[in-house]
């Protein structure tokens, strides 16, 4: 979770806010954008889901961030019609 949101944050919303406001505007805020590190944050927040290591709150937790997370890349890109 610390990953996803840092002081540094410049947008609200964290690693979901930075995909989306990448996707909608068309502009990244990194070299690399924030895409790749919210698929790969959903894969690994799954994972550790299924392993049934996670307290009932943290799979809460882990279930708001995969939503959040998905909804993000699921905006639309930059020049499409909403």
């Amino acid at each position: 979770m610390n990953s996803l949101f840092q002081t540094t944050d410049k947008l609200p919303g964290g690693t979901a806010g930075a995909v989306t406001y990448e996707l909608k505007m068309g502009d990244l805020l990194s070299q690399a954008g924030h895409a790749e590190k919210a698929a790969n944050t959903i894969t690994a927040l799954t994972n550790l889901l299924k392993s049934g290591t996670l307290s009932v709150n943290d799979q809460v937790a882990a279930r708001q961030m995969i939503q959040q997370l998905s909804d993000a890349l699921a905006a639309k890109p930059f020049g499409q019609n909403p």
